[in-house]
């Protein structure tokens, strides 16, 4: 009788035990096991703690560090047992050999430029881990990127991040512009020939009421290689010579690179940058404080934009200020390139979480994430501000680096859209120093130097301080 009464004992704790069970699984708001992916399985399982660097602006800010942060509740899902500490840093590039010395490097990090030069830096000081071991661990992973994007991310052999938002150097036009100046529309097969023909037809800076302009920068002075780069990349220039092994600039001795030079300097002395001076912008009406003055305005017919930011929307309509439209950048005989920015993430080599640092990056630039990754707005209804699609007129700062479903796109959206990308399909592959080189294009615009001449120091500066970015 009491062996009985022991067994009924047993049998009847390990029954209120299963009740127990069944009643947290009701309770739990975790998917249950079967339900989930097998990405959410695996960080299901993850466990440790992780210093992030975010960039802080706009929608790539705040990925849910803490509660009163966007995402916060979808990375509770995505990763439940790691706890994530984020820090706002908007100018990673200092502040990062800063944190090092002082032991307070982030596990990983942000960033944003073109990567091999991005990369440059970074490696040669040990600050950035290769990923190709963590990539080739997840074939499909790496398969949803567009050509070209992660082996822009390549230098020296290996890939040392990864993209969030490409942003490549595209032309966006005001079809206006060339409508009021009787201008035919390009086409996606444009040529480089094409641009500054169509650069001198619509500008008419003398018109007294309607004064246009055939290509406009945001900037009085030309600091950036976006517009230079794809006429270099017209002509195929390499930007060097290989000599022992070894990269050597030649820019004074290819004859491509001067053609693309005197063309770039045509339409930059003729139409570009110093669109108009303050006293003719107040004379006209123009806004004189902002970017973008004569893109915003209407009176540029095409804007070198890097990215999606440039198009002018009514925030209330949806609906452009004025008729727009994107083209790739032309064709020439070397056939086409620009220079594609990426804001990007890496992991830092000193790290001890570098496994749940590299979970954190794939979750981050996949394209999972870009459609699933919710937050709550005022209502307390969930969102999805990182879906690509007509609803979000701004955009973000760039595309995802992968495809997306053009349905979801209509009219302008879908037209924009694939302007875009068919510019992040031809990434930059001239290898040059920049600051010197727009240097060169100035003093030579100015009359001070003659190109051949000003392309010579240029090259000797190059190979003096070993300045050759390579792939």
């Amino acid at each position: 009788m009491k062996k009985k009464l022991i067994f009924l004992a047993l049998v009847l704790f390990i029954f209120a035990l299963g009740i127990t069970a069944c009643s947290r699984d009701d309770d739990d708001t975790t998917p249950a096991r079967e339900n989930m992916t097998e990405d959410e399985t695996r960080r299901a399982d993850l466990e440790g703690e992780l210093t992030v660097w975010v960039r802080g602006w706009d929608n790539w800010g705040l990925t849910g560090g803490s509660p009163d942060q966007p995402y916060f509740e979808y990375f509770r899902e995505q990763f439940p047992n790691v706890v994530i500490n984020e820090v706002i840093n908007r100018d990673w590039g200092p502040y990062l050999p800063a944190a090092i010395a002082a032991g307070d490097a982030p596990d990983a990090f942000f960033w944003e430029g073109e990567p091999p030069r991005v990369f440059r830096n970074m490696v040669d000081q040990g600050f950035v881990a290769p990923l190709d071991s963590f990539i080739d661990r997840h074939p499909e992973f790496r398969d949803q990127f567009l050509p070209g994007m992660l082996e822009m991310h390549r230098y020296n052999g290996n890939i040392y991040g990864l993209p969030i938002d490409v942003m490549p150097n595209a032309i966006l036009l005001n079809l206006d512009v060339f409508d009021l100046r009787n201008v035919p529309h390009p086409t996606v097969d444009w040529t480089i020939d094409e641009m500054v023909e169509l650069a001198g037809r619509l500008t008419n800076k003398g018109d007294p009421t309607s004064p246009t302009v055939g290509v406009v920068r945001n900037i009085v002075e030309q600091d950036y290689v976006r517009m230079l780069n794809f006429f270099l990349q017209a002509h195929g220039v390499a930007g060097y010579r290989t000599e022992g092994g070894n990269r050597v600039s030649n820019m004074a001795e290819d004859q491509g690179a001067i053609t693309a030079i005197q063309q770039y300097i045509e339409v930059q002395g003729n139409n570009f940058a110093n669109t108009f001076s303050h006293e003719e912008r107040v004379a006209l009406g123009l806004n004189t404080d902002i970017w973008n003055i004569d893109w915003a305005a209407g009176v540029g017919a095409m804007f070198v934009g890097a990215g999606p930011w440039g198009m002018y929307i009514n925030p209330d309509t949806r609906e452009p200020l004025f008729s727009q439209t994107v083209m790739p950048p032309p064709i020439g005989p070397g056939g086409r390139g620009n220079y594609v920015a990426i804001i990007g993430m890496s992991i830092f080599a000193g790290s001890d979480n570098q496994e749940l640092a590299w979970e954190y990056l794939m979750a981050m630039t996949s394209r999972d994430f870009r459609e699933s990754a919710w937050t709550t707005n005022d209502a307390g209804e969930r969102i999805y501000p990182l879906r690509f699609d007509e609803t979000s007129y701004r955009f973000g700062w760039g595309l995802p680096a992968f495809s997306i479903d053009e349905s979801r796109l209509t009219g302008h959206f879908r037209d924009w859209y694939l302007g875009f990308q068919a510019a992040a399909l031809h990434p930059n592959v001239t290898v040059m120093y920049p600051p010197v080189l727009l240097e060169v294009t100035r003093d030579v615009e100015s009359g001070t130097r003659q190109l051949v001449d000003a392309l010579r120091e240029y090259d000797d500066f190059i190979n003096a301080n070993n300045l050759l970015v390579g792939r």
